[in-house]
């Protein structure tokens, strides 16, 4: 992958086909700030189970946060869109300015519903 600018748009059609890197992403667009890797995982394992409650289980969001750890956020760094810093035992994520090449490809941030109802 080589670095994301303005004139790599297949690159980051290519990267944002990944749902984790596109969740990512806009995870760190909506809150605008240095995030805990342990937040984005146990965000993005919500969205899957389309729940905000506590009663996920260890195991997926444990699957998550290795596949962010070892293979999206990788991909992230070496597109130049984040930084991570390690402090103590907690992997701190956060957008470069580079994310202006990518940020008109996102949709805003809005959780996609898995399920319609008829009021």
């Amino acid at each position: 992958m080589t670095r994301i600018t303005d004139d790599t748009p297949t690159d980051i059609f290519i990267l944002l086909e990944r749902a984790y890197c596109r969740e990512t992403l806009c995870y760190l667009l909506q809150q605008d700030r240095t995030v805990p890797l342990t937040e984005v995982a146990r965000h993005i394992t919500q969205q899957e189970a389309d729940t905000q409650h506590e009663t996920i289980s260890p195991t997926v969001y444990e699957n998550i946060y290795a596949s962010l750890e070892r293979e999206h956020i990788p991909r992230l760094v070496e597109a130049g869109l984040v930084t991570q810093t390690r402090r103590c035992d907690h992997l701190l994520i956060s957008l470069t300015s580079n994310i202006q090449y990518v940020e008109p490809s996102l949709r805003p941030y809005a959780p996609t519903p898995n399920r319609y109802r008829i009021d």
